[in-house]
């Protein structure tokens, strides 16, 4: 833990607006989002366009990773950025079908069939998750490092928009 004249050390995020329906924010415009995303939506954000933009089989943002919200209205990308406040780099990872977690099979869009034993599964990740919560992916074989997941996800709004991020 990081201490601060003696004190634990605490982040903390202030929006400043002049007007609430028009936040500041900065960057270029990368879509309407239609409502707000608390934990849940954007870890559905991040693990939508974890999976699209690697082209893996399943993608994994730890929810307790969520470091803020997303408003609903015109996004642009200083608000991914202040979103993804970790500054994460995306890990692609492979596990054997036999060795996937529980979590992971329920992932898996054919999940009601069990994970194909003999496949190996690419899933999209976070290098923390891959380095700190492996067991939550399964025995890990090989390790590949990407972009940071916020420059990932701009790519991926910029392409696609909110269309496909369900809360």
């Amino acid at each position: 833990m990081m201490y601060f004249r003696g004190y634990p050390h605490v982040h903390a995020f202030i929006n400043i607006a002049m007007n609430a329906d028009a936040p500041l924010s900065s960057g270029e415009e990368l879509g309407e989002n239609p409502a707000w995303l608390d934990r849940a939506g954007v870890k559905v954000l991040f693990e939508t366009a974890l999976r699209a933009e690697t082209g893996a089989d399943v993608a994994f943002y730890p929810q307790d990773s969520v470091a803020g919200r997303l408003r609903p209205g015109a996004i642009r990308s200083g608000d991914i950025y202040s979103l993804e406040s970790w500054q994460e780099f995306v890990e692609v990872v492979d596990v054997h079908g036999s060795n996937l977690s529980a979590q992971m099979v329920a992932k898996l869009p054919s999940s009601e069939h069990g994970p194909d034993r003999t496949k190996m599964y690419a899933i999209a990740t976070t290098a923390y998750a891959a380095r700190e919560l492996g067991i939550q992916l399964g025995k890990i074989e090989e390790r590949r490092p990407g972009p940071m997941l916020r420059d990932l996800t701009v790519a991926y709004l910029k392409r696609r928009g909110f269309a496909d991020v369900r809360g």
